[in-house]
């Protein structure tokens, strides 16, 4: 088996690096294959690439839990932690606090998933304007809102416009507002699950819902 084979057969089964030869095991492309299949991998890197920055940068940006299998150097690195944060930003839960508290971390993180409105530290989540960014970015994030930003209308008007089945997670008393029923629909005719009863028989209500049934 060639290299070129051999990579292919690890994005199947990563678990392959564990026997295979030293000519395979030791190569940079090999082990990033297989660490971006299952961040475990990194138990299976040598010493000296482990040390390595470089090594350490590219696992964690194929693999933001790889960060988690490196020296505590590295965990406190912030260039090693912005790329584990782009690439999932909950790795921020099994790192430093004051991590949490880095704006521009977590605005990395939600790009790849709103939960990460859930890891970051309290003073954003109660920061208005920071929630607004967040549901821009993803707005599924007005999940992980705390309990008065779900129940403002320019935060779950904002969140329905990115993510039209975030209507489900607003306040109910808004799910009847006629503005971000329609705004949610127009994003994702789906979101008619969640309109509150009292617009279901609401003209445009019916006519973006119907545009859903028939695509």
């Amino acid at each position: 088996m060639n290299k070129v084979e051999f990579i292919e057969a690890v994005k199947k089964n990563w678990q392959l690096i564990i026997d295979a030869p030293a000519e395979f095991k030791n190569d940079k492309e090999v082990l990033l294959t297989a660490i971006e299949s299952y961040s475990v991998a990194m138990y299976f890197v040598c010493d000296e690439y482990l040390a390595d920055k470089n090594f350490v940068l590219q696992a964690v940006a194929k693999n933001g839990y790889a960060i988690n299998y490196v020296d505590e150097d590295f965990k406190n690195d912030r260039e090693i932690v912005f790329q584990a944060v782009k690439q999932c930003g909950l790795v921020l839960t099994s790192l430093r606090k004051e991590f949490r508290s880095d704006r521009e971390l977590i605005i990395e993180g939600l790009k790849n998933t709103g939960q990460t409105l859930e890891v970051a530290c309290r003073a954003l989540q109660m920061d208005e304007d920071f929630v607004m960014e967040a549901v821009k970015i993803d707005g599924f994030a007005i999940f992980f809102a705390i309990p008065k930003f779900r129940k403002n209308r320019a935060i779950c008007l904002a969140a329905v416009n990115q993510y039209g089945c975030a209507l489900n997670y607003i306040n109910q008393e808004l799910k009847s507002d006629k503005e971000i029923v329609l705004t949610a629909l127009r994003n994702n005719p789906e979101a008619i699950k969640y309109v509150d009863e009292s617009l279901l028989n609401d003209a445009d209500v019916i006519e973006l819902a119907a545009i859903g049934k028939t695509n």
